[in-house]
C-alpha cells in the first residue's frame, strides 16, 4: 500500500513540474501546443520569452500556428508554418507587417529588436519603430 502511495505522489510531483515548465515557456515543443483557440486571446500557455508580449503556439494536423498578443490580449499577428514554410494569417492589427522568408517586408531603419519567441524551429521577433510593430519569423 505505501509503494502505490509514493508512486501516486511522485507521479503527481514529476505532472506538476512538467506543467511549470511549459507554464513559463520552458516547452515549446508539441506537447505544449494548444489544439484549439487560435484567434482568441489567452487560450494556451503563454510561450513568450519578452514580457511585453504574450505568444500561444498551437498545432493541428501537422500544422504549427503562433499568435502573437499584446498585454491587454489583443491579437497582433498569426503565423502558421510546415517546417520553414510560413504563411501570414488574416488574424490581428498588425497582420500587413509580418515578414515571412516566403513574403518578406522591409523592417524600417532604426527598429529596435525584441526576440519574442525561441524555439528550436523558429524565432519570431518584434521590431518596435515609430511606424508601428513589424514581425518577423524565421528559422534560427
Amino acid at each position: 500500500m505505501r509503494t502505490w502511495i509514493c508512486v501516486l505522489l511522485a507521479g503527481s510531483l514529476l505532472a506538476s513540474g512538467g506543467a511549470v515548465g511549459q507554464a513559463s515557456g520552458g516547452n515549446t515543443g508539441p506537447a505544449a501546443m494548444a489544439k484549439t483557440g487560435l484567434g482568441q486571446s489567452g487560450n494556451s500557455n503563454d510561450l513568450s520569452v519578452d514580457s511585453l508580449w504574450k505568444v500561444y503556439a498551437f498545432e493541428r494536423k501537422g500544422i504549427r500556428y503562433l499568435q502573437v498578443d499584446d498585454q491587454s490580449g489583443t491579437p497582433r499577428a498569426a503565423i502558421a508554418y510546415i517546417g520553414d514554410t510560413f504563411w501570414t494569417l488574416p488574424i490581428g492589427q498588425d497582420v500587413d507587417r509580418v515578414s515571412t522568408p516566403q513574403e518578406p517586408i522591409a523592417i524600417p531603419s532604426g527598429a529596435v529588436q525584441r526576440v519574442v519567441y525561441q524555439s528550436k524551429d523558429v524565432q519570431l521577433s518584434a521590431f518596435e519603430s515609430a511606424s508601428g510593430v513589424f514581425w518577423r519569423i524565421s528559422t534560427p
